[in-house]
């Protein structure tokens, strides 16, 4: 594997895909809030009532919650593995993708006990294991590999380049804080800019492991 993916060059592929599907990302955007924030208001209104119904309905809600959310996490990335490749991206890709549900819903708690066991171990292992593991998603949308399947071939194909991912972590940071303060608004440019330059780095990473 020869040199790094270049941070100006996703993040740039990231804004101008943005910019030529905005209001498809707009939409997209508002039936994950809508979604989220349904179920979420949900759990919400039960939480102090501390009746056996309540309590079990909100048991359910929330299991609900868990499920819908994964999957749009699923979609989120199909969509934009799609847009990356030429592909037409639909809103019912957004809820399409149940046969790869298990193996992500896996692969996300091992890939969470992994981080959390390296922070614990005076945080900077946590940092590294982040990002040795944390193209496992994509690899499970795009490849169809079972959980830990993936997060072995996140490992190799992240070997050499995890400086340079470390580093592109506080560009995106960056871009976050930006869309957050610009009333909000900003949000709607941040969000699918740091997603495409995101999906951008994983076929990077994937083609140069491939060398």
């Amino acid at each position: 594997m020869k040199g790094s993916f270049s941070i100006d060059e996703v993040f740039s592929y990231g804004w101008k895909t943005m910019l030529k599907n905005f209001w498809f990302f707009v939409v997209l955007i508002i039936i994950i809030g809508a979604v989220g924030g349904l179920l979420g208001g949900s759990n919400s209104a039960l939480a102090n009532n501390t009746e056996d119904w309540a309590i079990a309905l909100t048991m359910i809600t929330s299991i609900i919650y868990l499920i819908a959310m994964v999957i749009l996490q699923i979609g989120v990335l199909k969509v934009s593995l799609n847009l990356l490749d030429g592909k037409k991206a639909t809103y019912g890709e957004l809820f399409k993708n149940w046969d790869i549900f298990a193996n992500y819903l896996l692969a996300s708690i091992l890939y969470g006990l992994v981080v959390f066991a390296g922070l614990l171990l005076l945080v900077f292992p946590g940092i590294i294991w982040g990002i040795r593991y944390r193209m496992y998603s994509y690899l499970i949308v795009d490849k169809k590999m079972g959980a830990w399947e993936a997060l072995v071939e996140s490992s190799r194909i992240t070997k050499g380049q995890r400086w340079q991912l470390f580093a592109f972590e506080f560009p995106k940071a960056v871009a976050a804080i930006i869309g957050f303060i610009a009333l909000g608004v900003g949000f709607f440019f941040a969000y699918p800019t740091i997603l495409m330059a995101e999906v951008a780095v994983y076929r990077d990473l994937l083609d140069r492991a491939k060398k």
